[in-house]
């Protein structure tokens, strides 16, 4: 016997008794059948429509007039110098600077270091370390 199934349909093979199968049975497999009938294959997705929302810009703070429970960090004037080091994974990695992804050529969990410059603005951040506490 060949069957063909529909998007999200579910199929099986029951072995039971023939003394098993009784009207009961029946009973069940044909309002499963109507079920079947009834149901909604239909597997197409629509993607919703976006609801934008107005952009609420954050107030300019100064040094000096931080929310409460927030300090100051001090950065360098000119830049910051970072090294990083990363293990390198199936899928590569973004481009640094001038750093090239050799992704393609190294082995996979070869560890990767490199060092960028990066121009920082002064910022703040709670006092209290966030936990999930």
């Amino acid at each position: 016997m060949y069957a063909t199934y529909k998007p999200k349909a579910i199929g099986c093979i029951l072995a039971i008794p023939e003394s098993e199968i009784t009207y009961e049975f029946y009973t069940f497999l044909k309002k499963h059948k109507e079920i079947y009938r009834k149901a909604d294959f239909n597997n197409t997705f629509t993607q919703p429509t976006p609801r934008l929302k107005p952009v609420v810009f954050t107030k300019k703070y100064t040094k000096n007039s931080l929310p409460k429970g927030m300090i100051s960090v001090p950065v360098p004037t000119d830049s910051a110098k970072m090294n990083f080091a990363f293990r390198q994974r199936e899928c590569g990695s973004y481009p640094l600077g001038n750093f090239t992804d050799y992704a393609l050529s190294q082995n996979r969990n070869e560890i990767t270091t490199g060092r960028i410059s990066a121009k920082l603005k002064p910022f703040a951040m709670d006092e209290t370390h966030v936990t999930n506490a």
